[in-house]
């Protein structure tokens, strides 16, 4: 095992061994990755630092507070709490992370860095994955809690701007920039993402917030020509009473932010459940991942944790008569490990949503 230091001033670990060898290291980290950080709703925030950190805590307050009520047998089933255990990470805009004079080598954080360098690389696409986790691939996990989540919120604070600074024009184009240079550098997260745009207007200035809202929601519905990404952004929230407005009334943010966030998933369940049916039998490879993949939009979307776990038990099930058609074929000692390591991975994730 060779070490190199990486740009957080850590070290980084590189296993020098054949491919097999490496597939099977990066199966124990991803397992290792189940324990300790679950798969959760995601939710990104991208904006100023102090806003979003503001942001987060509300989200995360309004979601303690409805997993009280469910537990309380006050609205829904107790057993759905885990569908707001959201997972909220907040990132500056990108161009943040440009190298400036007094910051010379800002460090970029993967969600930007590697969906810039990704499709150069070919990193996303899904050949460069194929020797690893064959029934179930590895960039299924890391896009599920890094590259794509169910609902980015992109926020402009202008609350404290010098009175007689503001101007909607120009503050418009910078909205209609920063839309577009995260549908243009982050395809893998802008493809499906649900956008809800948030702004919070100056506190020491008359502004009208219905005619911002009108005019950007036009702006955007002429520089979004296609249909997809003008459909993918879901609000506009216009806020003329600042950040502590939303603290003590945040019903409105939440409400859009959550349900958008239910949606994602669902759509994603619906998705994977049709390409499923058009299997020819539930014996083929696929089908393992797609059960799979089912299970966990289950618990994403509506912690439903009987037909997760229905779905769950499926996949194992699956992985157990892969391969069955085709008995008179010795099966390979790498093609058995490959089917042990998903059952145990499948085993696992079924007893993280069962403790979750």
């Amino acid at each position: 095992m060779d070490s190199t230091s990486n740009e957080n001033g850590g070290t980084d670990y590189v296993l020098k061994a054949p491919d097999s060898q490496v597939a099977m290291w990066s199966r124990y980290k991803r397992i290792q990755d189940i324990v300790l950080n679950p798969i959760h709703p995601l939710i990104v925030l991208i904006g100023d630092p102090e806003c979003t950190s503001a942001l987060k805590k509300i989200l995360h307050d309004q979601a303690r507070v409805l997993q009280q009520q469910l537990q309380a047998g006050v609205a829904g089933q107790a057993d759905e709490t885990s569908k707001f255990n959201f997972d909220i990470n907040t990132y500056q805009f990108q161009h943040k992370y440009k190298p400036t004079k007094s910051n010379p080598s800002p460090v970029m954080p993967p969600f930007y860095k590697e969906q810039l360098s990704g499709f150069a690389s070919g990193m996303f696409k899904k050949h460069s994955n194929q020797h690893e986790l064959g029934y179930i691939k590895v960039r299924f996990f890391d896009s599920l809690t890094i590259f794509k989540p169910a609902v980015t919120v992109l926020s402009f604070d202008w609350q404290n701007l010098p009175i007689g600074t503001f101007d909607w024009p120009t503050q418009e184009k910078g909205v209609l920039d920063e839309v577009k240079n995260f549908q243009d550098n982050c395809m893998v997260s802008a493809k499906d993402t649900k956008i809800i745009i948030l702004i919070l207007l100056p506190l020491n200035e008359e502004v009208n917030a219905d005619e911002c809202r009108n005019s950007l929601k036009n702006a955007l519905r002429q520089r979004n020509p296609d249909e997809q990404q003008y459909q993918n952004i879901k609000q506009i929230l216009v806020n003329p009473n600042g950040i502590l407005s939303i603290q003590s009334n945040p019903k409105n943010l939440v409400k859009h932010v959550f349900e958008n966030c239910n949606q994602y998933y669902a759509n994603k369940k619906r998705d994977v459940k049709a390409k499923q049916r058009k299997l020819i039998n539930k014996d083929q490879t696929e089908n393992v991942r797609y059960a799979f993949k089912i299970g966990v939009y289950s618990q994403l979307s509506k912690g439903e944790l009987p037909t997760s776990l229905k779905y769950m038990r499926e996949a194992y099930e699956s992985i157990k008569l892969s391969g069955a058609g085709n008995s008179s074929l010795p099966l390979l000692k790498s093609n058995l490990e490959e089917r042990r390591d998903n059952a145990d991975l499948i085993c696992l994730q079924m007893l993280v949503y069962l403790l979750d």
